[in-house]
């Protein structure tokens, strides 16, 4: 039996620990979007998901994003912050006065290396969303650290290099603990994302599928159990209509694993189209 969950304007995405943690994962976009004046990007990361604020003494969480800069000249890079259907939000540090901001211009050195952390005007509260991370030179390489505290002592952490958008793909459900995923559609697409998910065993058989909605600069993050049946799955699959971030990992109390996308099964067969 498939299900389908739609997530439109005004429906608020709720936390998850385990994808939240899967915010340490950039996906990096081949296809560039339109940037100031009409010019294309060279490089451009999307972030799924990342999330700050929460109570320090109990759970809390904070993002770090890190530039290099390979060339031998300096570079721009702007970063912009998004919320859970893609509208602006202020959650990214002001290296000049330390407000936060929705978005934030460096100019890295040649050879040299930069970081924009994570802020808000009310931390006592969870925030989540989206990032995406742009720069004309394409020799800029970026990288997240998310981080989880939990009771003063730092519970979690996770870093991973940025990767491409993808269509389709595959990934391992683990057999301990939870998978979670985080899903979005960049805003420089111009449609909904249909995101197809099947749950498949070790024999190769189609145990479940499900689906998901997103509206151009949405972002989801959900346990596999709440979009499909895994029980007795050993992988599984995805297929969407345009190109997604999509993240996978594992989570076993706070040992959080994040995972790679394999290349996609016959598609054809698992989901009877092409």
């Amino acid at each position: 039996m498939s299900r389908r969950i739609q997530t439109r304007a005004g429906w608020k995405t709720r936390l998850l620990l385990a994808t939240i943690a899967a915010a340490a994962i950039l996906s990096y976009s081949e296809r560039s979007a339109p940037g100031a004046g009409g010019s294309q990007p060279l490089a451009e990361f999307f972030l799924p998901q990342f999330g700050h604020g929460g109570d320090p003494t109990s759970l809390s969480f904070s993002t770090t994003i890190s530039l290099i800069n390979l060339s031998t000249t300096t570079s721009q890079v702007s970063v912009l912050s998004l919320g859970p259907n893609g509208e602006t939000t202020a959650l990214l540090r002001n290296p000049v006065n330390g407000e936060p901001s929705p978005s934030i211009s460096v100019q890295i050195p040649a050879n040299g290396t930069a970081s924009v952390e994570s802020a808000s005007s009310d931390p006592s509260q969870i925030h989540t969303g989206s990032l995406r991370i742009f720069s004309f030179n394409d020799r800029v390489v970026a990288q997240t650290e998310f981080s989880i505290v939990s009771q003063g002592n730092l519970a979690a952490r996770a870093q991973v290099p940025g990767r491409q958008l993808r269509q389709r793909g595959s990934f391992p459900i683990g057999q301990q603990g939870r998978t979670g995923l985080a899903v979005l559609n960049p805003f420089t697409n111009d449609v909904p994302a249909d995101v197809l998910l099947a749950s498949v065993d070790a024999a190769g058989n189609v145990t479940d599928m499900g689906s998901v909605e997103l509206m151009p600069g949405q972002q989801i993050s959900r346990f596999l159990e709440e979009l499909m049946n895994v029980e007795g799955a050993t992988s599984a699959e995805f297929s969407s209509n345009v190109p997604v971030a999509i993240l996978p990992l594992q989570q076993d109390g706070f040992v959080l694993t994040t995972q790679d996308l394999f290349p996609p099964r016959n598609v054809q067969s698992l989901f009877g189209d092409d």
